[in-house]
């Protein structure tokens, strides 16, 4: 019976990261701990203040406005008429860590294959502070998806 129940904490293990890495806020999890411990819930005012994150990073990176845009969606473009080339992914991975006067103190993401693309992304969403402040009990960093691609 407890072995049952192991197991079935164990398949729910990947469902809970997904449905929080869909609200915009993820937390991970390296191995399941030998005896459960209470996690604090997902405060409402984190996942309002990752929406945000995410939102001003997508506003960013579909700024015509601005020559690292315009550099990368030409890249994104050649990517997409060239068939030799693999695409990256549509939906791009991001771990932030904000600091306390909004700017961006940690940034990761998996290469997109392509050095200068690399740079123009982390430029994009380091380059400028967030306008608004992050709560001051937030979990860091914020695992956020955001969408690689061309503005519509």
């Amino acid at each position: 019976m407890l072995k049952d129940f192991r197991l079935r904490r164990a398949s729910l293990w990947p469902l809970l990261r997904r449905a929080l890495g869909g609200l915009g806020l993820g937390l991970t999890v390296s191995a399941l701990p030998a005896v459960a411990h209470a996690q604090p819930p997902v405060q409402d005012h984190w996942v309002r203040y990752a929406q945000f994150v995410s939102n001003t990073f997508q506003h960013r990176l579909n700024d015509p406005g601005q020559e690292p845009v315009r550099r990368l969606h030409g890249w994104l473009q050649e990517r997409m008429h060239d068939s030799s080339k693999p695409l990256p992914a549509p939906v791009l991975v991001v771990r932030v860590s904000v600091g306390a006067a909004g700017q961006i103190d940690g940034l990761e993401f998996d290469s997109l294959g392509w050095p200068q693309a690399d740079a123009d992304l982390s430029y994009l969403l380091t380059s400028e502070p967030l306008p608004v402040l992050p709560p001051r009990d937030l979990r860091q960093p914020i695992v956020l998806q955001l969408t690689l691609g061309l503005p519509s």
